[in-house]
Parts: C-alpha cells; sequence; structure tokens
C-alpha cells in the first residue's frame, strides 16, 4: 500500500479535523482485527440511521436522544491518532449508524485516501446514488451491506421498523445490483433470528446474493427493541439452503 503523500502530517491533521467533524462520529475503535477481516483497521462510527432495526447493538448512534457527536477536541484526536498511525494500519472502516446519510463522506473518505489509508465501507444500502458515487470515484475498497430481510416491505418493516418504504426497499435493490457489478471486495451480512427470519425468508435473502454472504449471530445483550427472539442455528441454515440449489454463493458464519 502507497504511504507517499504530498501534504505534511500537520497540516493532514489539520484537514482530517474538520473532514472528521463533517461527517458526525459519534464513535471511534484504534483497532480492529474483525471488521474487516484479514485487515487491521481503525473503525468510526456516524451517528444517524434511516432504520429502527430491532436487533440494533448501536443504539447510542441511532435514537435521537442518545445521540452525542464528538466535538471538535476529539476530531481532532481521532485525526491525529489516524495519522500518526498509518502505517500500523492496513485501513479504516466507516460504519454508523448510516454513513451515507451524512452527505459530505466523500469529503472524508477523500481526506483517508490522501493519508494513504484504504477503506471499508459498511452500509445498509439505502443510498444507492453516493453508494455509485463512492465507487465510481474509487474511494473505497471495501463494501459490506447489510440484508435485513427478504427483498419486501412488510419483511422490511417488521425488522427494520414501519418507517420503512417501499422506496427504500427498492433503493436496497439497487444497491445490490451496483455491488454485484462492482470488481471490488464485497460482503453482504445479515443478523437472522426467529421469528424474523423463517424459512422462507432466509430462502428469498439468499436469492439475492451473489458473491459472499456472511451470517452473523444475533446478540440479545444490548438492542434498540426488548424482544423476545433467538439466532438461526448454523446447521439449520446450511440444511434450507443445501438442498437441490447449485447457486454459486460462499456462506460464512461469525
Amino acid at each position: 500500500m502507497n504511504r507517499v503523500v504530498s501534504a505534511t502530517p500537520g497540516e493532514l491533521v489539520a484537514h482530517g479535523e474538520k473532514a472528521v467533524s463533517a461527517v458526525l462520529p459519534g464513535g471511534f475503535l484504534k483497532q480492529s482485527f474483525i471488521d474487516w477481516p484479514g485487515h487491521i483497521a481503525a473503525v468510526l462510527y456516524t451517528t444517524g440511521c434511516n432504520m429502527r432495526c430491532v436487533y440494533c447493538h448501536n443504539p447510542g448512534l441511532v435514537r435521537p436522544e442518545l445521540i452525542r457527536p464528538y466535538g471538535a477536541a476529539e476530531c481532532r484526536r481521532i485525526a491525529d491518532w489516524l495519522v500518526g498511525n498509518r502505517n500500523l494500519l492496513d485501513g479504516v472502516v466507516v460504519s454508523g449508524g448510516e454513513p451515507t446519510l451524512q452527505r459530505r463522506l466523500p469529503g472524508f473518505l477523500q481526506w483517508l485516501r490522501s493519508c494513504g489509508f484504504r477503506v471499508k465501507l459498511d452500509t445498509n444500502g439505502t443510498n444507492p446514488q453516493l453508494l455509485e458515487e463512492l465507487l465510481h470515484e474509487h474511494l473505497v475498497d471495501a463494501v459490506s451491506m447489510d440484508l435485513k430481510a427478504p427483498l419486501e416491505l412488510e419483511a422490511h418493516r417488521e425488522v427494520c421498523g414501519r418507517g420503512i418504504t417501499s422506496a427504500m426497499v427498492d433503493r436496497i435493490s439497487r444497491s445490490l445490483e451496483l455491488l454485484q457489478a462492482w470488481d471490488g471486495e464485497v460482503e453482504i451480512r445479515s443478523t437472522l433470528f426467529r421469528p424474523f427470519h423463517d424459512h422462507r425468508a432466509i430462502r428469498e435473502m439468499y436469492r439475492s446474493v451473489t458473491g459472499t454472504w456472511t451470517i452473523q449471530s444475533y446478540s440479545p445483550r444490548v438492542t434498540l427493541e426488548s424482544m423476545e427472539a433467538a439466532p438461526c442455528e448454523k446447521e439449520d441454515i446450511l440444511d434450507m439452503l443445501g438442498a437441490g440449489d447449485d447457486k454459486a454463493v460462499g456462506i460464512r458464519f461469525r
């Protein structure tokens, strides 16, 4: 990876403070070994989300009454740490919340590029217009997109809240199409749990995926809503998907 940049470290930090502030961060992890498999990455969490997923484990980034975006001093510390530790990281993951709600996201990603970082974006796929821009401008190297439910309105409303519209589901479908045509690193990931994801739902989601489908374990420890749910067992999922289907999808469990 090329770490050569034209700006001095001080200039990068000064620019970075503004770039970080512009995406309204609410969390920062200096090093992660799991958010970008095979990479040592820092993770920046933006605030705000247009979904209300019942199993969401980051309510402090989603609920307006809990959101506390970082101030200028915290954003400068993040920029300073990233610039000072560029040689210890493989890249930066931008997660949330939903990062594509931040209209200044491209500028922040351009700043990460100017620092020499590779970039992974986590998204729910509801802003294909911005996603297409980021792909076209080569501002991301990898994308992880959450597939919450089958591409149906009521299924998404059950999992993601009554604020979901048919237009949002259409945009999610469009984002899947964009990623299927892109030659970068793509991961489609889902958190599956009962009673929301039954046999039919899982089969329908499977049909929407190409490449790698990462299935994450549902954790009841901290969630947006209180609910009674149980994770879908790995063996049951494989049984559902294994019989009589030659679709080439790699399934990974996390």
